[in-house]
């Protein structure tokens, strides 16, 4: 992720990153972008009508899905790839997402 980039680009910046999997705070991002997290978040909010956290908490569940589709995939390893504290963290962030519990996800895939 480039340091200092166009205001509107960030969005696009954040949804591309590969660090989608491991970091879930907003300070992360907003420190490779070299922005304070208030101008990140305000940023964020201007260009897509959304929160930066919730901005990062759906490139969280589109890996998560991604994820669930890999054969055999287990959830308790899409929780450690996502970087969860636990599988019942996952579980709880991925149903306050989705609407959906992990297990009926992938029983209705």
């Amino acid at each position: 992720m480039p340091c200092c980039s166009s205001p509107t680009g960030i969005p696009h910046q954040i949804k591309k990153s590969a660090d989608a999997k491991h970091q879930h705070s907003i300070a992360f991002y907003s420190g490779k972008l070299c922005i304070s997290t208030k101008h990140l978040s305000l940023v964020v909010r201007e260009t897509t009508g959304r929160t930066a956290k919730d901005w990062i908490a759906g490139q969280i569940i589109l890996e998560a899905k991604i994820l669930f589709r890999k054969p055999g995939t287990t959830i308790q390893a899409i929780s450690d790839e996502l970087n969860f504290s636990d599988q019942a963290s996952f579980s709880k962030f991925f149903k306050n997402h989705t609407g959906f519990t992990p297990k009926k996800y992938i029983l209705a895939l």
